[in-house]
């Protein structure tokens, strides 16, 4: 008889025991999801060429493929949704005409990002959009330096990869459409009439999570 309460006792324990291990054995296996907050993103870029032109253009201006870095700086408000505002400069090719002449290229945008997180995935894909202000300069050969700058719609799309708690891959592939609405030149300035411009990034760098 005196042995029946240590039995019940060591029952007790082992029961207690097995509830703890299923609830922590439960408790990793929920989805790992990133939290709400700063989100930081650095990144390296390459741009492919594209062309300037239109009515007030006698020839277009052509620029060549080039790289480029930027950052963005954003607050996620939930697992799903982050709000951000960036920048990118980059050094694009010369035109093949003039082989000397290489252009700097610069863009500043707000823009959103809708994720679409699955349990168990460390892959998460995303869909991104921004507005902002593009521009290019250059200095040409006996006549001096040219600017142009309009203001550009981005969207595009990519993909994170969580590495650590608070560092993912982040790659993605962006395309801005806009005009190059005014022109500067030592001689003129203005607005010309010109074509809709579009032009295209590839990005890959980190999200970091402070």
């Amino acid at each position: 008889m005196r042995r029946r309460p240590s039995i019940l006792l060591t029952l007790l324990t082992l029961a207690a025991a097995t509830g703890t291990a299923h609830a922590q054995r439960a408790i990793s296996r929920r989805p790992v999801r990133p939290p709400s907050g700063v989100v930081i993103n650095a990144h390296l870029s390459a741009m492919p060429g594209f062309s300037i032109g239109g009515r007030d253009f006698d020839t277009p201006s052509n620029l060549g493929m080039g790289p480029g870095v930027g950052a963005q700086i954003g607050y996620a408000v939930d697992p799903r949704f982050l709000i951000y505002a960036g920048a990118e400069l980059g050094r694009l090719g010369a035109a093949a005409e003039d082989p000397t002449n290489h252009w700097s290229f610069t863009m500043l945008e707000v823009g959103g990002r809708m994720s679409f997180p699955r349990a168990k995935r460390k892959v998460t894909p995303y869909v991104t959009a921004s507005v902002g202000t593009r521009a290019v300069k250059a200095t040409m050969a006996d006549f001096g330096n040219v600017r142009m700058n309009g203001m550009a719609l981005t969207g595009g799309g990519g993909m994170t990869y969580q590495i650590a708690p608070a560092v993912a891959l982040n790659a993605a592939a962006l395309i801005s459409v806009g005009k190059y609405s005014h022109y500067e030149d030592p001689e003129v300035t203005g607005s010309p009439d010109l074509n809709s411009t579009t032009s295209t990034r590839l990005q890959l760098g980190l999200d970091w999570r402070p």
